[in-house]
């Protein structure tokens, strides 16, 4: 099994501030969140890793994803 890029730990602090009353909830529904963001986070950190070698991508990326999450907000 491939090591994740961003941590486990990482991905629940993430979403238990992103969602608090996931904090007193089953810790199961804490690990099917985890479980399904996990891969998608580390294919973002993927994905940065690889354009950070150009500077014009890297700009085009932040940017981005900057705005595919005020799309969301």
């Amino acid at each position: 099994m491939a090591e994740n890029i961003v941590s486990v730990a990482l991905v629940e602090d993430l979403l238990i501030e992103s969602t608090p009353e996931l904090e007193s909830g089953a810790d199961s529904d804490v690990m099917a969140l985890s479980a399904l963001l996990q891969p998608a986070l580390d294919l973002v950190v993927e994905a940065y890793q690889q354009v950070s070698r150009h500077a014009g991508a890297e700009v085009a990326f932040r940017r981005f994803v900057e705005r595919l999450a005020q799309a969301g907000d």
